[in-house]
């Protein structure tokens, strides 16, 4: 008995082992490219460094081993790169005087057991500036091949571009990123040993680490193996010139019209993962009503761009894949020749500005409409008689809040449970409030100013031309009503003096006379 439990035990133990070592087999798709990929029994590491250059050390993560990148178990969402399945490879002459001819290489060389055949080179990468975890050096891996492990012989010319769609690190931005790589090789490849070979790249003028060194201290990985194409877009043998070309920063709105449907295309990028919302609409529909035109497709996409192209995946696996380029003005076109569609940078209307209150008269009873809480239309009802009297003083007879929310030409009011769209414009000084049936035609409300008791009329008392000038010497309560002001009875005072001393002189000067007369005639005598 015991000896059946021991040669149970070792084949449990034998089966397991050889379980172990079985590779890892799984599907993935690449920009709409479907392929199958083979993971190696064995991977070792080995460092490259230059003639008297410092080498490159394995590091990895949460207690991973380099096992970790033939597991099958594809890192999709990493918190930071201390993540498990993340192995880092560092630099170890990372410096800011870092000499560039004496950066290392590093290789892993891949053991699949047995040939294999394949006509793609698979890897994911970890990307993450801001700890200056950078891609592999131009965007490059050499691919050799091998009967025994010992002699390699290059596929192809041996060096290969891959297709990694990555941002430069912007500050304040999370740039955590997983980026997978299926990069096809032009040709079937049998082999059972594989050797890719990659390098460090430089920090670029302007990038986040030039003040700290002038070439990245870590590249990661998550997963290496060997892919062969089974369905979906044929793919191609990518060029330096496309892999290291200048990405096109596919990133905003934009607007554009094939003659048969209108897309207004938002393109979002979020921390590597880019997403493109599309809404649809039919065209004369949106020549006459705008973004208030029936929708006739909506739906978000996922897209990468490398170089000039991009390409959208569906969801249902369908791709786009077309030349991307933004001119001078932002207009980006998408495709090229008679198929190119231009589309023309998009801003989305501002919303209405609803403020005021306004008032109209429904058979007798009056509507006011007042705005002067945001985001509420607060909707009041009086008698009319009633409003005529006391205005929004009067006695309400219904009252209701409406939330509301505003587009670029209307509004969205809730009342009580029931969405009504109110189309906003003005005739003159009313606002229009069309719901498509009946409009509501408004006119501005002004309240009624207070009633205000008129003062004595003075202008009965008997007007006095003598008194323009008032006594300021006394308050006025000091002269009688009946007495002209002391400051205007002054000059008719001098003018009666005037006439009296006239008449003294006069008189005076009649009877000088008199008396003149008087002594002539004497003498006569």
């Amino acid at each position: 008995m015991k000896k059946t439990l021991a040669i149970l035990l070792a084949m449990t133990m034998a089966f397991s082992a050889v379980a172990l070592a079985v590779a890892a087999d799984f599907d993935v798709t690449q920009e709409g490219t479907e392929y199958s990929v083979t993971s190696p029994t064995t991977i070792e590491f080995v460092s490259l460094p230059k003639e008297g250059g410092k080498g490159v050390k394995m590091a990895p993560q949460a207690g991973c081993t380099i096992d970790a990148l033939k597991d099958g178990e594809l890192v999709r969402d990493a918190s930071g790169f201390a993540t498990n399945g993340i192995v880092l490879f560092q630099n170890e002459g990372f410096g800011i005087d870092s000499d560039l001819e004496l950066v290392p290489d590093f290789a892993f060389v891949m053991d699949f057991g047995a040939e294999v055949e394949f006509d793609t080179a698979y890897f994911t990468l970890y990307h993450e500036i801001k700890s200056c975890i950078a891609i592999p050096g131009d965007k490059q891996v050499i691919v050799e091949v091998s009967e025994d492990g010992n002699v390699w012989v290059p596929v192809g010319e041996g060096i290969f571009y891959f297709n990694a769609d990555v941002d430069e690190f912007v500050d304040g931005v999370d740039d955590k990123e997983i980026v997978e790589c299926a990069v096809y090789l032009g040709e079937d490849v049998t082999a059972r040993y594989v050797r890719y070979t990659y390098t460090f790249m430089p920090v670029p003028e302007g990038g986040y680490w030039q003040y700290h060194t002038n070439i990245y201290e870590w590249c990661g990985f998550t997963e290496l193996g060997v892919a062969k194409w089974t369905g979906g877009e044929e793919p191609e043998v990518l060029g330096d010139d496309i892999a290291n070309m200048e990405p096109t920063k596919v990133e905003g709105s934009w607007i554009g019209d094939d003659g048969v449907e209108v897309k207004i295309m938002n393109f979002v990028n979020n921390a590597g993962v880019k997403t493109v919302d599309v809404t649809v609409y039919e065209s004369e529909a949106y020549l006459e009503n705008g973004i208030d035109a029936p929708v006739t497709e909506e739906y978000t996409a996922t897209y990468s761009v490398v170089g000039n192209r991009v390409t959208i995946t569906y969801e249902d696996g369908s791709i786009d894949k077309m030349s991307a380029t933004i001119d001078e003005e932002g207009d980006l076109t998408l495709g090229t020749g008679i198929g190119a569609v231009v589309y023309s940078p998009y801003e989305a209307p501002a919303p209405v500005e609803m403020s005021g209150v306004w008032f109209a008269d429904v058979d007798g009873v009056i509507m006011v409409v007042d705005f002067s809480e945001a985001g509420v239309m607060k909707m009041l009802y009086f008698e009319a008689t009633d409003f005529e009297a006391n205005g929004t003083d009067g006695t309400v007879t219904l009252s209701m809040d409406c939330p509301y929310t505003a587009a670029h030409n209307h509004i969205a009011v809730d009342m009580e449970g029931e969405i009504s769209k109110l189309y906003v414009s003005y005739e003159g000084e009313n606002l229009i409030l069309d719901d498509g049936k009946t409009p509501m035609n408004l006119a501005p409300y002004v309240p009624k100013e207070p009633a205000v008791s008129e003062p004595e009329d003075e202008s009965s008392e008997p007007a006095d031309e003598s008194s323009e000038e008032p006594d300021t010497s006394a308050p006025a309560t000091s002269t009688p009503a009946t007495s002209a002001p002391a400051a205007s009875s002054e000059a008719p005072a001098e003018d009666g003096d005037s006439t009296m001393l006239i008449v003294i002189i006069a008189v005076v000067a009649v009877v000088i006379i008199a008396a003149v007369v008087v002594i002539v005639i004497k003498r006569k005598k």
